[in-house]
């Protein structure tokens, strides 16, 4: 779709719609991000521990590898 040329008046209304859409939809996100808190998680905070440990020990390891 080719951009329209308008006038300043035109332009100014479009804006201004589309960003009451926006802040509607900022506003809607804002409403639901608290609900995904109640998501059931899988795993436990040993397992994560686990292989966050593992994850470091590996990047050591490439890092001492590759001379830094």
């Amino acid at each position: 779709m080719e951009p329209q040329t308008v006038s300043r008046e035109e332009w100014l209304k479009a804006r201004e719609a589309l960003l009451a859409k926006e802040k509607a939809h900022t506003r809607a996100g804002d409403a639901l991000a608290p609900s995904g808190g109640g998501c059931p998680v899988s795993g436990s905070k040993r397992t994560i521990v686990s292989w966050m440990a593992k994850a470091v020990t590996g990047l050591r390891r490439f890092s001492k590898a590759a001379g830094n």
